[in-house]
């Protein structure tokens, strides 16, 4: 019975700690990454969110929106993503980066090596294989 218990206990703490320190090093990142917004004049989005392992950012709708042309647009997401994969590094995270504005939604995404799509901002089609970097 002892060993029943013992093994159900250990079995518990393992299961339980990675998540944890899972959940503190979420909340440590989304605080690194709205400090940055409200101590840098450079920062590019107005807001973070970390759950599980995505980083939700909001940028303002006048820097993708139209007028703004697409080249110009796709620069500015490469330099959010830039951005947070930056404070990203400090934290020893790989996690996935989606890029929303209020006026459309989801914008884009990628993963932590800078792949992923971007959205149009003319006919709303998705760009595949966009590179961030």
């Amino acid at each position: 019975m002892k060993k029943i218990f013992l093994t159900i206990a250990i079995l518990t703490i393992i299961l339980i700690i990675p998540a944890s320190v899972s959940a503190s090093q979420n909340s440590s990142l989304a605080s690194d990454l709205n400090d940055y917004v409200k101590t840098n004049t450079d920062a590019d989005f107005t807001k973070a969110t970390v759950k599980r392992k995505t980083i939700t950012v909001t940028v303002d709708d006048s820097y993708v929106e139209d007028p703004v042309e697409e080249v110009g647009r796709e620069s500015f997401l490469s330099d959010v993503f830039s951005q947070v994969k930056g404070i990203q590094k400090k934290h020893g995270t790989k996690y996935t980066l989606i890029i929303k504005d209020k006026k459309s939604g989801k914008l884009a995404k990628a993963n932590y090596k800078g792949n992923g799509w971007v959205r149009n901002s003319n006919d709303k089609t998705e760009t595949n294989e966009y590179d961030f970097n």
